[in-house]
């Protein structure tokens, strides 16, 4: 018996040694979970041991200011995506005063920034849609004025026009066409 008492003394021993060692090796790379788990199985042999519940009492510790400071950065996180979604919709708001008031350039300027602050923000992209509609809308009609001012001889009135249309819509086919259209009226 006290053979036996000695072999299972010698394998408690082995045990607490290799698990103590397992524990600190997870520790060390910082995987506070494996560690923890390694010290309760260690305290499952050895109820008594010291440096188990002192590694636990430092791992609880450890995981606690860790969720902490996980908790904080989820907070920082929302703040930010709150200022910038509150940034995006002031462009947006400030990109449908510009629409109302004609500026349908500087509409569609406002609502790439709203993006820029708060991409897929829903209201932008239809706030870009309707800008990029209402600027083909006016295009078209400052290509219809020239056109109506060539018929009308009001040359110069004609060539603004144009002009005016091609600084929206640089490939304008009628407007190009129109300016031509105006130099051989002009000779």
């Amino acid at each position: 018996q006290e053979v036996l008492a000695q072999v299972e003394s010698t394998v408690r021993r082995q045990i607490v040694e290799r698990t103590t060692l397992l524990a600190e090796q997870e520790l060390k790379r910082g995987n506070l979970i494996a560690s923890e788990a390694q010290w309760k199985s260690l305290l499952d042999v050895d109820p008594d041991n010291a440096r188990a519940r002192e590694a636990l009492a430092g791992i609880e510790e450890l995981l606690e200011s860790r969720a902490a400071s996980e908790e904080a950065e989820r907070e920082a996180q929302r703040l930010r995506l709150e200022k910038a979604r509150g940034d995006a919709i002031g462009f947006v708001r400030l990109g449908e005063e510009a629409l109302g008031k004609g500026r349908s350039r500087e509409a569609a300027e406002l609502a790439l920034f709203a993006f820029k602050a708060m991409p897929g923000l829903p209201e932008a992209e239809d706030l870009r849609k309707r800008a990029e509609a209402e600027r083909l809308r006016a295009v078209e009609r400052r290509v219809q004025e020239g056109e109506r001012l060539l018929e009308e001889k009001q040359l110069d009135q004609a060539l603004a026009a144009f002009e005016a249309a091609l600084a929206d819509d640089p490939r304008n086919a009628r407007a190009r066409a129109g300016i031509v259209k105006r130099r051989e009226l002009q000779r």
